[in-house]
């Protein structure tokens, strides 16, 4: 079989690279860094006026009745990749600014870029680091938890709540016999 990276970890790269490239478009390049994991408060968190964290749960999976999602040939090998479950994954997309302005501000970019459409509002991701599958987030809810806490510590947070569903994939590489017995007979061929 061929050996797959993890889809959880896969879709949150996608997902940042995604986040990363709207808010350089908007904002400018590197001002609001998004990263992959909640911040810890004792690791530090990124330098800047706001940043963009992505965390991610343990996915759900569902068994499905195996069918081929795509077949590759590359010369005398043909990669088939298996679908064998689906799977939701929840992930949590959070704004942190120091001011309330910079989240009115930052907050409709991440919305636009999470939501791209009003005909088709799921945001379609492409896992490079999983056989390119393409997935679909849907964002479930967001929510602005603003209280005292928030403004004394001087951290404006915005919370989206989404939903990423996708399928998960086995391959394996089969060797065409034909091109292998072609091979043979030619080499038996040649005088040495």
């Amino acid at each position: 079989p061929v050996p797959l990276v993890d889809y959880d970890e896969a879709t949150a790269r996608a997902l940042a690279a995604s986040l990363q490239a709207a808010l350089d478009a908007e904002i400018g390049a590197g001002v609001v860094p998004v990263v992959v994991g909640f911040p810890d408060a004792q690791e530090g968190q990124p330098a800047g006026p706001a940043f963009v964290s992505i965390s991610y749960g343990q996915a759900e999976e569902a068994a499905v009745n195996p069918s081929t999602y795509r077949e590759t040939a590359d010369g005398d090998s043909i990669e088939v990749l298996t679908t064998v479950a689906r799977w939701e994954l929840s992930v949590q997309v959070d704004l942190f600014a120091s001011q309330r302005d910079q989240r009115a501000e930052l907050g409709p970019v991440i919305r636009q870029a999470l939501s791209p459409g009003t005909a088709h509002p799921k945001l379609a991701l492409t896992l490079d680091d999983y056989h390119d599958l393409v997935v679909l987030l849907a964002v479930d809810s967001v929510q602005d938890p603003d209280d005292e806490d928030a403004f004394v510590a001087r951290e404006w947070r915005r919370t989206w709540s989404c939903t990423v569903t996708g399928r998960t994939l086995t391959g394996r590489t089969l060797v065409s016999l034909d091109d292998n017995r072609t091979t043979l007979t030619a080499a038996r061929s040649i005088d040495i």
